[in-house]
């Protein structure tokens, strides 16, 4: 019979007191017990602690920080810790399905090439009701590292990844990032392995609550945004593309951000850089050039139709003041 391989769970928290206990009892209740959870205090002056230390499992690694470090930094200590072969982190407010390490792990050990898994999940309120919100999975690897160009689709508080990628690759999350730390680490491995994605939602993520991440966007914006285009320049970069900062800035405006393409010079610039990106993909010889290409068009005809509907409904309003 083949032995389980330990899973490590790194949960980091700071002032989650409302929302800290269903998460925790989610990790302890996994059909998949064979695991390590790992809390981690980030100087929380609220009752987190106390709603932590209340749980008496042998599986628990309890960690308390008296100050607040930020959430890369409280990550990073957690991946100093892990003893797993297995390793996954987790968010306060987020609550995870019973069946969701026991599938993970199986994927990973049937697909051996496969570097990180993750799924799919349900959204629930402040008040944890389900949402009708539609979750759109990006699946195979190739189509994964096409996506990862434009937005992060790997859903942090469910991908579990193999623990060489710390050992081995000595891969981290990045202190000085305040947000957006897990699309920065996940673009750093996408260079060592292969990605996936499960259809199937394995946990359920909670909106609408004003959580710690959308705190710091919300306290600083211009912080923010600049966080995001490094991380969309890095990604472009690592890949080998050879992109100028306003190129990078149009991406991330128009693909990203999907504000509106109301220029003639604005599409121009557009399919001009389509043209580049094609050009200098022929050459890197990507598996995911296709699929990068395909993006890139589905993006722009996004914005064609939206500009066909609007210019005709100005159409219309017009004749109508005749």
């Amino acid at each position: 019979m083949q032995r389980q391989k330990l899973v490590s769970q790194i949960l980091c928290y700071y002032n989650e007191e409302k929302y800290l206990k269903d998460s925790i009892e989610s990790i302890l209740n996994q059909n998949y017990s064979y695991l390590e959870l790992i809390l981690i205090d980030d100087g929380s002056i609220d009752g987190s602690k106390s709603i932590a230390e209340s749980f008496h499992d042998d599986r628990i690694v309890s960690v308390s920080n008296k100050q607040n470090h930020g959430l890369a930094w409280c990550r990073n200590q957690g991946l100093a810790l892990a003893k797993g072969e297995y390793i996954g982190f987790v968010d306060a407010d987020d609550i995870a399905k019973s069946e969701k390490l026991e599938k993970l792990v199986g994927y990973l050990e049937e697909h051996k090439e496969v570097l990180v898994v993750s799924s799919g999940y349900t959204f629930i309120d402040k008040y944890g009701r389900h949402l009708p919100k539609k979750v759109d999975v990006i699946c195979d690897d190739l189509d994964i590292r096409a996506n990862m160009l434009f937005g992060n689709c790997i859903a942090g508080p469910c991908a579990l990844f193999r623990r060489k990628i710390v050992d081995r690759y000595h891969i981290e999350h990045d202190v000085r990032m305040r947000t957006s730390q897990d699309y920065f680490f996940w673009i750093k491995c996408l260079a060592y392995g292969q990605f996936h994605n499960l259809d199937i939602p394995l946990f359920y993520y909670r909106v609408g609550h004003n959580s710690r991440c959308d705190q710091s966007q919300a306290s600083r914006p211009r912080q923010y945004e600049n966080i995001l285009k490094k991380i969309f320049r890095y990604a472009w970069k690592i890949r080998g593309f050879c992109l100028r900062s306003d190129e990078v800035e149009f991406i991330y405006k128009y693909f990203y951000k999907n504000e509106k393409i109301d220029t003639l010079e604005t599409w121009i610039k557009g399919y001009r850089l389509y043209c580049k990106i094609h050009n200098q993909a022929n050459k890197l010889k990507l598996l995911e050039k296709q699929k990068v290409l395909e993006l890139y068009r589905k993006h722009m005809k996004r914005h064609i139709i939206v500009s066909i509907r609007f210019i005709t409904d100005f159409l219309k309003i017009k004749i109508l003041e005749r």
